[in-house]
């Protein structure tokens, strides 16, 4: 994309409250929103100012990890190095009495046509 028009908005006080409603106090290092456009590509260029560390402090605050999760999470400070992290957790066992979801003896949905 060749750059041609770049507009800088502001968050109002409501949308800041909403995003940190979703991503947690401190998700943004400034209220301030850039958005680009240009020649030979569709695409348009959002860029947020976003605090990552602090995104995924709060990820980790309200994920209910385990400790051990917790703690091999929090060392990660972007938030694709957090999802990385928790992809390389081994998956916790079901609980005794509780099938996996995967569980082949679990009852299938039955798809029925809908009269018409």
């Amino acid at each position: 994309m060749i750059p041609v028009v770049s507009a800088t908005l502001r968050y109002s006080g409501h949308e800041v409250a909403e995003i940190e409603k979703d991503l947690g106090p401190g998700a943004l290092r400034s209220p301030e929103v850039t958005m680009s456009a240009g020649y030979r590509s569709a695409a348009r260029k959002i860029t947020h100012h976003c605090d990552e560390a602090a995104i995924v402090r709060n990820l980790i605050s309200r994920a209910g990890l385990p400790p051990a999760a917790a703690r091999a999470a929090a060392a990660e400070t972007t938030v694709a190095g957090f999802l990385a992290a928790l992809d390389g957790l081994a998956a916790p066992s079901p609980a005794r009495g509780v099938p996996a979801l995967a569980d082949p003896e679990l009852p299938r949905c039955q798809h029925r046509p809908v009269p018409g």
